[in-house]
């Protein structure tokens, strides 16, 4: 098993500065160490086809109810205190993007007085991506104000869409934010030429990745874990070199 020391130290040397600063830093390394959410030493397929050894699962720290209450409380004051702009909609998409959207708008209404609503869209099964779509029953109106918000993004291009498809409603998007970006500076630089939003994150996280045809985990056989595959696994599987293993063999 690895050492608790050990893990809480090599999660903070991945954790960059970030643009949302509401939750101090001791305790998102808190919430990352407890919830054992970065998982190491793997060989994992990311949804943009690269490569890596470091994995970040969102689902993990939706078990702690108190982790998400508090992440939500520090995107909704640092939307208050940025933007001052009451939001209509909480827009994220299927999957824990949606837990998110509903615990924000709920403290932007009980805290900031707002009148939101969340919101999500249809996810592609596979990829785990928003699709263009809103989830049946949805619908924005025309000229509301929306907050996009997701758990994770790795290229920005499921922000993109989820901008893309609230502007589908002349909707007009406001800000966008994530927990987690993987993003690199060019990414989030094309996001903002394309859809004139700056993307704000509560952790940058520093991981590199590869094309599978530089990935030296290729070369060395290493078989590889798919997201998907992840599932399965609970947070006392997690950064267990065995089951990751056994994991990937089962994959493979």
């Amino acid at each position: 098993m690895p050492n608790p020391t050990d893990y809480r130290m090599r999660v903070e040397e991945i954790l960059r500065d970030s643009s949302v600063k509401s939750i101090d830093r001791e305790i998102i390394s808190d919430i990352l160490d407890q919830s054992r959410a970065i998982i190491f030493d793997g060989h994992f397929n990311l949804i943009n086809g690269m490569h890596t050894d470091t994995f970040f699962r969102f689902a993990q720290i939706l078990q702690y109810p108190r982790f998400i209450t508090k992440i939500s409380e520090g995107i909704a004051d640092w939307y208050s205190a940025t933007y001052k702009i009451n939001i209509d909609v909480v827009l994220s998409t299927e999957g824990p993007g949606m837990v998110l959207a509903y615990e924000i708008s709920s403290i932007l209404n009980k805290k900031y007085k707002m009148k939101s609503t969340a919101m999500f869209s249809d996810r592609d099964p596979a990829t785990g991506k928003p699709r263009n779509s809103l989830s049946e029953g949805f619908s924005i109106k025309s000229r509301k104000k929306v907050l996009v918000v997701n758990d994770i993004t790795t290229t920005t291009t499921g922000i993109a869409t989820l901008i893309a498809l609230a502007k589908s409603y002349n909707a007009k998007v406001i800000a966008a934010c994530v927990f987690a970006s993987r993003a690199v500076e060019e990414e989030k630089a094309m996001l903002y030429k394309k859809t004139k939003i700056v993307l704000a994150e509560m952790i940058d996280l520093k991981i590199q990745q590869w094309p599978k045809y530089d990935c030296h985990l290729c070369k060395e056989n290493m078989p590889i874990i798919y997201s998907r595959d992840l599932q399965m696994l609970t947070a006392c599987d997690m950064n267990t070199p065995e089951i990751l293993s056994e994991l990937a063999r089962n994959a493979a």
